[in-house]
């Protein structure tokens, strides 16, 4: 952006140039003035600054052409009225791009009145004509460019505003899945464990003596960890895969909690499970809920409450859902 503006400052720089070095050599050829030389080279000069300096440079030209009409009588002005033009563009695309002061239409009846001075421009009809060529016309146009320059900024800081919005939504996202994974991961890992270690201990015991019931033990550790597996593969593809296409598919819940059940009974154990009510298709967040709050406790039951028993009540009620272990 800033090497397109030294690209047309350049061309600025170039464009008066030219503009002054026509405007020299009309006013040797024509008047031999040095009063309207100057006012001739002020004027076409004024271009040059345009970008960086609108309104003063305006003001500047409308002074300097008043007065080299003025002072010339008959001017035949050839440049001066291009550099003009060209001022009165950039006033009124800055005017578009910050429509903040009325000092721009005091610019326009100001070249105006210049023109209507002009011995030049012997009637009205003229003084609008040439007013709308080299100061209306340029304005309105350069207006219409800056008002729309400054929409499309406007849109564009928008759009910029809205990326980072949504960047950020899509940071916090990512932050509340990886905290949710976390607890599912020690949700998994915490129940299957204990189940695992405490059939394990319990097959180690028995099984001089009861060898029979030491391989159910076992099956049932065997039994366990392969959930455990699923559960941990089906999260490992959350976190590798987009969450979106995973999430609510294999999550486990209500359905499953007679599996539940029947594995921390395995463990040793004693669990009842009453469901009241008519049973009925929960929301994903709720029936995940209810699942891990009945694993959490019968984790906890299996890892501190030694020789237990544990009873796990659904109650499904018109507008609640009661759950007590």
């Amino acid at each position: 952006m800033k090497a397109r503006k030294l690209g047309l400052v350049a061309v600025d720089r170039i464009l008066a140039a030219a503009l002054t070095i026509a405007s020299i050599g009309t006013s040797l050829s024509r008047h031999n003035e040095w009063f309207v030389l100057i006012a001739g080279v002020t004027v076409t000069a004024s271009v040059a600054w345009r970008r960086f300096a609108p309104r003063p440079t305006t003001a500047v030209a409308i002074v300097g052409i008043s007065a080299y009409a003025l002072a010339s009588g008959n001017p035949h002005l050839t440049t001066e009225p291009a550099a003009v033009g060209l001022n009165f563009y950039m006033l009124g695309r800055r005017s578009g791009e910050h429509p903040d002061s009325g000092l721009d239409w005091l610019f326009l009846g100001l070249a105006a009145g210049a023109i209507a001075v002009d011995p030049a421009v012997p009637s009205p009809i003229d003084v609008v004509i040439t007013w709308s060529l080299f100061a209306g016309g340029p304005f309105a146009a350069g207006r219409v460019v800056g008002t729309r320059s400054a929409l499309t900024a406007e849109l564009r800081a928008n759009a910029d505003r809205l990326a980072r919005e949504q960047q950020a939504r899509a940071e916090r996202a990512a932050a509340e899945e990886r905290n949710r994974i976390a607890r599912e991961l020690h949700d998994i890992v915490a129940h299957s464990v204990s189940v695992m270690v405490i059939q394990a201990q319990a097959a180690r015991r028995i099984a001089p003596d009861d060898p029979d019931a030491a391989r159910a033990a076992l099956r049932s550790v065997q039994r366990c960890g392969r959930d455990a597996l699923v559960e941990m593969r089906r999260m490992i593809g959350v976190l590798r895969h987009d969450p979106t296409d995973l999430l609510g598919a294999a999550t486990p819940g209500m359905s499953e909690l007679r599996g539940l059940v029947d594995r921390a009974a395995a463990s040793g154990l004693g669990v009842e499970l009453v469901i009241e009510g008519s049973s009925r298709e929960l929301p994903a967040d709720l029936d995940l809920l209810v699942y891990r709050i009945v694993q959490e406790a019968l984790t906890n039951a299996i890892k501190h409450a030694g020789a237990a028993s544990a009873h796990v009540r659904v109650k499904f009620a018109d507008h609640d859902l009661a759950l007590e272990v």
